[in-house]
């Protein structure tokens, strides 16, 4: 899902038609509050995804490797935990693990399953992929719950 999709939920929620229709056609003229609200709502909806991804329900990144040891810094994304380590057949593989990256007893690792905390997404950009499935509307009702804090509507927030 793009996080667009999150955005316009939330914008519906909370009954913020112009910023629905922002996210629908850009190429308007809008005001500075429908332009203030997309970026707060944006912030929100990441810091949403960092929450769930850094402690409840993690991202999942699998990558292939043809090799018996994996340095961290070569990823892609930074991971936060590895999930594990298989070889060609699927099969989980036992590796050593260090603050650097993980290595095997000489057995090739094939493909690499870990979790990560994601960067930032801009509007256009699609979600990474959670390792159970979150829906738009779920991640929107998050997104609502923050928004209501920082508008210090805490009652309302409790209840999202």
């Amino acid at each position: 899902m793009k996080l667009s999709e999150i955005i316009k939920t939330t914008a519906t929620l909370i009954s913020r038609e112009d910023v629905c229709e922002y996210l629908n056609n850009t190429n308007g003229s809008y005001s500075r509050e429908t332009y203030e609200t997309v970026d707060l709502l944006t912030r929100l909806a990441n810091l949403v995804v960092t929450e769930l991804a850094e402690g409840f329900i993690c991202m999942v990144e699998e990558v292939e490797i043809n090799s018996d040891s994996v340095t961290f810094s070569n990823l892609e994304k930074t991971p936060i935990g590895i999930i594990g380590a298989f070889d060609r057949f699927g099969n989980k593989i036992e590796y050593s693990l260090s603050p650097y990256g993980l290595t095997t007893n000489g057995v090739i690792i094939k493909k690499l399953a870990y979790s990560y905390s994601p960067n930032n997404y801009d509007l256009s950009d699609t979600i990474g992929n959670f390792e159970k499935r979150v829906s738009a509307i779920v991640l929107a009702y998050g997104v609502v719950a923050e928004y209501c804090l920082v508008r210090g509507k805490f009652e309302e927030a409790t209840m999202w």
